[in-house]
């Protein structure tokens, strides 16, 4: 007949083993649920208003020679347990630059410096603890006859990607490799983030 079991009204009723089957797939479904996940990603864009004046291999880039800030990437709360980096491009608005960039990232702000046109001294032993990775730009290049120079990497091509972090905010220290003059231009940057989210 079932299992009976007794109301606090006096009531009696029965449950069937037809409806406690039934319960029981619906707790194994909740439970299937509970253990989805979903892909989450996310492009962070970062503009900085560069110097540009005449550097040397591996100068800092940033928008100040002496009141320079890092390059800063928040990804939300969806990336509170981290990610990978999928995909990075840099734009400046320069015709026909070749440099090779690298951008250093790390999980708080650095104690190196982050001064534009400045010697770079990254990582410092202080920063290591929050360094999360870098990424190897390729050379920029411009295919119009008086445009923005571009710079791509993927997983697919060189650059050091997917680079895993931890953290949902990034803190980036572009460098310069070639010592180019990159004129007072637009420099942007773009971080491309995938996470899974359950």
């Amino acid at each position: 007949m079932g299992t009976q079991f007794t109301r606090s009204n006096g009531d009696v009723e029965f449950q069937t083993k037809e409806t406690l089957a039934t319960e029981e797939s619906l707790n194994e479904v909740r439970k299937k649920a509970e253990k989805l996940t979903y892909n989450v990603r996310k492009t962070i864009r970062q503009d900085k208003l560069i110097v540009g004046g005449a550097a040397t291999a591996n100068d800092v880039i940033s928008e100040n020679a002496s009141t320079g800030t890092d390059w800063d990437f928040d990804f939300g709360e969806d990336f509170a347990n981290g990610g990978y980096i999928t995909k990075c491009i840099l734009t400046i608005a320069t015709h026909a630059l070749t440099e090779r960039t690298l951008l250093w990232l790390y999980s708080q702000p650095p104690v190196g410096v982050v001064n534009d046109n400045v010697a770079s001294t990254h990582p410092l032993p202080a920063d290591e603890l929050n360094l999360e990775g870098w990424i190897e730009i390729p050379a920029l290049f411009d295919t119009s006859a008086a445009g923005t120079s571009y710079a791509m990497c993927t997983p697919s091509t060189v650059g050091n990607l997917a680079v895993s972090f931890s953290t949902s905010k990034l803190f980036g220290v572009l460098l310069g490799l070639d010592g180019g003059t990159l004129g007072n231009a637009l420099c942007t940057l773009r971080l491309t983030g995938d996470t899974e989210v359950s």
